[in-house]
């Protein structure tokens, strides 16, 4: 009877420790080496990124050194920025402000290049004709993190206003035209297509298109973590490759970005063709300079303390070590 008893317990342990061997093996880091999982928010800004995986999946056939795009879809910043930082993707078209400030406080991740030139406007309900006009009204802006808070910043401080005379509220980018066209906020900033969403919609116009704000400014990045980029340089070398295939292509054809918006976002074509009218995807490398910038008005809006150096967040291909 003991022998048996002892036999069974044995038999208990030895499932529970396989089963915590299963548990550990679900949480441990999932990158394959030759496929690149990058999250993404469904925005006209992460056009680039979609061409990346297009370019992928058509050059697979014929290309010996094979490359997987698993683009990796989220519903809000804060869900994507988690699944970045905790390793579930190892990479993805994030908002600058929000990766500046994950490596800040350890997230082992670097920037790689831009997502795209402007392409951010500042929309306001159509009897507004001016910065002061909003005293008293609600600003949306999708995150406290973003490009579109500072350039909210700058706006007020061009026009001699500070925080105090508005009321600066979060939305997801989806909510915004809709809360402008019923009243609910005055205007709102946030990436493209949704500005555009607002145009067409003739529920607001645009106050200010980001260069007349902050010219060069550095909105959604292309990051990826540092374990991928040190264990994977060949593949994030390909994927770097067909990432600025795709942005010349897009610079130069507006029918390729109707492709890969009709592909990938579903936009209706009216609202496509005015979000493009704002947008670049030309030279998406980042300068010295613009992210020097962005770090300084970081600091001055009380997003970040010590953001990380250029050369510590910012990498290169060809500056990838293993």
């Amino acid at each position: 009877m003991q022998k048996a008893y002892s036999h069974t317990l044995k038999n208990i342990l030895q499932l529970l420790l396989l089963g915590a061997t299963l548990l550990f093996a679900n949480c441990t880091d999932k990158h394959s080496p030759d496929t690149l999982r990058v999250a993404y928010l469904p925005i006209t800004h992460a056009l680039p990124l979609f061409g990346t995986a297009d370019l992928a999946v058509s050059r697979s056939a014929n290309d010996s050194a094979k490359l997987h795009v698993e683009l990796i879809r989220f519903s809000s910043w804060n869900e994507l920025s988690d699944a970045l930082c905790t390793g579930r993707v190892d990479g993805a078209m994030i908002l600058a402000e929000m990766s500046i400030k994950a490596r800040e406080q350890g997230a082992r991740i670097k920037g790689l290049a831009l997502g795209h030139h402007d392409g951010n406007v500042f929309v306001v309900a159509k009897n507004i004709d001016s910065m002061p006009q909003l005293k008293g009204q609600s600003i949306a802006i999708p995150h406290r993190l973003s490009s579109h808070n500072l350039l909210l910043q700058m706006a007020l401080e061009k026009n001699n206003m500070n925080r105090d005379d508005i009321n600066v509220v979060e939305l997801t980018p989806p909510e915004m035209p809709a809360a402008l066209a019923q009243g609910l906020i005055a205007g709102y900033i946030v990436a493209e297509p949704f500005g555009a969403k607002g145009i067409v919609q003739n529920v607001g116009k645009v106050l200010y298109s980001s260069p007349e704000i902050w010219p060069h400014s550095i909105c959604c990045t292309l990051v990826m973590r540092d374990k991928v980029l040190n264990d994977s340089k060949d593949e994030v070398e390909r994927f770097m490759q067909l990432y600025h295939l795709a942005s010349d292509s897009l610079n130069r054809s507006s029918e390729y970005a109707t492709k890969l918006t009709e592909k990938f976002l579903k936009v209706p074509p009216k609202v496509m063709e005015k979000s493009l009218e704002w947008i670049s995807f030309d030279s998406l490398q980042i300068k010295v300079d613009n992210y020097e910038t962005l770090q300084t008005w970081m600091k001055r809006a009380e997003l970040s303390t010590n953001p990380p150096s250029y050369s510590d967040f910012i990498s290169t291909v060809d500056s990838i070590n293993h």
